[in-house]
């Protein structure tokens, strides 16, 4: 049965009470095009699935940063590591089946639900209601200290095909939002073991030691291919992002 179109989904981890850990994530549909956006960098980051329109006659999915909104949202305490030019990146996106494109992959390591840090990763956002038209997926359980959980991101064409030929895969299984361009977005939950599938080389820093002062970070880069960006939540102590800097 195809799921009934939404126009929201919204993704979060949480502690034992329920709070948010890091960011909680919008995935919208709107008008010819869906976004992506982390609660603490409203506006700043705008990872998007364009369809056709009078501009571009295809499709594309493109990340884009807009540096001073980061600028304030890092003194606000959210730390976004990157390295997008101001134009911002294009996205090929990893074609699983005809027309069926991986297009973004959000992680949450296991660092943001060690208990050594529960102060730190809590964050002061209000996740929303769920209401008409939306749709969410929260992760509650503790993640071993040897696998993340991933939430993958799926734009296709074809939504039959998306949501019946077994290229996305995972439970649970978010969407169909449609756009008015007809491009469909779907998201799967996933726990990964991280020494079978590994963040990109070099985009997450280890974990503090010992009294290190700890914060959130959220960092982003493209797979090698340049096929699928990679927002990864973690915890980084400040010596080591302030020595990345």
């Amino acid at each position: 049965m195809v799921p009934p179109t939404r126009r929201q989904i919204v993704v979060v981890a949480v502690d034992d009470e329920r709070v948010p850990l890091g960011n909680f994530w919008t995935l919208t549909a709107k008008k010819s095009d869906f976004y992506l956006e982390p609660s603490g960098l409203a506006n700043a980051l705008h990872l998007s699935a364009h369809g056709p329109n009078e501009k571009f006659p295809g499709h594309r999915f493109h990340l884009k940063v807009d540096g001073k909104r980061a600028a304030a949202a890092r003194n606000r305490g959210s730390v976004f590591e990157y390295d997008v030019p101001r134009k911002g990146v294009a996205i090929k996106g990893r074609e699983v089946a005809d027309r069926v494109f991986l297009v973004a992959r959000i992680r949450w390591m296991p660092s943001l639900k060690d208990a050594r840090f529960k102060a730190i990763a809590r964050s002061k956002e209000t996740v929303p209601e769920i209401g008409a038209g939306m749709q969410g997926a929260s992760l509650g359980a503790e993640l071993p200290p040897d696998s993340a959980w991933d939430v993958d991101v799926f734009v296709s064409y074809e939504r039959q095909r998306l949501v019946t030929d077994g290229p996305v895969v995972g439970d649970p299984v978010l969407g169909p939002l449609e756009n008015s361009a007809g491009m469909h977005l779907m998201a799967t939950s996933h726990h990964r073991s991280l020494d079978k599938a590994p963040s990109p080389e070099g985009l997450v820093p280890e974990v503090p030691e010992g009294s290190e002062d700890a914060t959130t970070l959220l960092c982003g880069a493209l797979d090698e291919p340049g096929e699928v960006y990679w927002l990864v939540e973690t915890i980084v102590a400040r010596s080591t992002l302030n020595s990345r800097t």
